[in-house]
């Protein structure tokens, strides 16, 4: 089904990327642009999500859900890991445990537990290593953070 947008919960590594930090995918090499949505793209050559197919953005219904997919392959410019709350629309394939669309955007960041009363913005990726909720194997030069998403994107 069908349903254009939708609010999800999904873990992210967070990667050195140059000099900056970034959010990236748990399973895949991709990482999260800055300051714009994530288009999904499938190997496939159609267009994702398709609901015959496993491609698209994924997020969970719940923050449990995600969880699991805090732990994993870490390269060696992974610094950590998060959970949050990612904005999904266009085309949204709706699941019994979540969704996969073809576009997102982080809109909210969570330190290490999903119950704990700090929460950060995705522009905060910095300040979660700096404060130690994150630990860094060396510490970025610069950071470009995302900007927040807006009504009008999502």
């Amino acid at each position: 089904m069908e349903i254009g947008e939708a609010i999800g919960w999904r873990a992210w590594r967070v990667v050195e990327d140059g000099e900056e930090v970034r959010l990236a995918s748990v399973l895949y090499e991709d990482v999260w642009p800055l300051d714009e949505a994530l288009v999904a793209t499938c190997p496939a050559g159609h267009s994702a999500p398709d609901y015959d197919c496993t491609c698209g953005i994924y997020a969970a219904r719940r923050p449990e859900l995600a969880l699991p997919y805090r732990v994993g392959r870490d390269d060696a410019r992974t610094v950590g890991r998060v959970l949050g709350r990612v904005a999904l629309w266009g085309d949204v394939v709706e699941h019994r445990d979540g969704w996969r669309a073809s576009h997102a955007y982080p809109i909210e960041l969570r330190l290490e537990s999903y119950r704990a009363s700090t929460v950060t913005s995705p522009a905060s990726v910095r300040a979660l290593i700096e404060c130690g909720a994150l630990s860094s194997r060396t510490r970025p030069r610069t950071f470009t953070s995302p900007a927040s998403v807006s009504a009008s994107t999502a």
